[in-house]
């Protein structure tokens, strides 16, 4: 019986390499390396960390690109490959790395986790910015009086720019979209009891 199964979970080291398909057939090929800490002891309470260089191809390493960073939590089940290279003198360089079957993304990097949560405590600002750009970008588009974009689009837009969950951009959206009603919805007139317009709250002197 023979078996080649490894699992690691840790944090990228740095960003991934990606090697894009130049030729027809080729493959896109992505590189990346693994931090992940030794196990822990009374004797040695701080025993380092591992690098494991992890080599993906193809619709795994264009997806990895594009969604991975330095610092992000990753877990992969791979298998261990050994390369060898013929030298002109006759000698072998060896080449080891891990190749993923999968991959799965774990806990952003610190830094970015804050960067996140500093852009949603903008909170309404950032919202009514989005949908004004979304209006704007479909006027551009269409050369037509801006059209106000549905609550759905902002809460996506919301969940892809703001790194938001999908109930809190739901949520948030919602919000900007009773704000959109309020603001466009025809004021009745009316009188108070003396047949003379009620006083606003703006019209309160203090």
């Amino acid at each position: 019986m023979n078996v080649n199964s490894c699992t690691f979970t840790g944090r990228l080291l740095d960003d991934p390499k990606l090697t894009p398909a130049v030729a027809d057939g080729a493959q896109a090929r992505l590189a990346f390396r693994l931090a992940v800490n030794r196990d822990k002891t009374k004797k040695n309470p701080d025993p380092g960390m591992d690098v494991i260089p992890v080599v993906c191809w193809g619709v795994q390493a264009t997806n990895g690109a594009e969604y991975m960073f330095k610092g992000m939590e990753v877990s992969v089940e791979c298998s261990f490959r050994t390369n060898f290279i013929k030298n002109a003198d006759g000698t072998f360089n060896n080449y080891h790395n891990f190749s993923p079957r999968r991959i799965s993304y774990g806990m952003r990097s610190l830094k970015k986790q804050q960067e996140l949560d500093e852009q949603s405590k903008a909170g309404e600002t950032d919202i009514d910015a989005i949908g004004a750009r979304l209006a704007k970008e479909a006027a551009e588009a269409k050369k037509a009086p801006a059209p106000q974009p549905t609550m759905l689009e902002v809460a996506a837009n919301l969940q892809k720019t703001q790194g938001m969950s999908e109930e809190d951009a739901v949520a948030a959206a919602k919000v900007w979209a009773a704000k959109q009603e309020t603001s466009e919805a025809p004021k009745e007139a009316s009188v108070g009891d003396d047949g003379a317009p009620p006083v606003g709250d703006d019209d309160i002197p203090f």
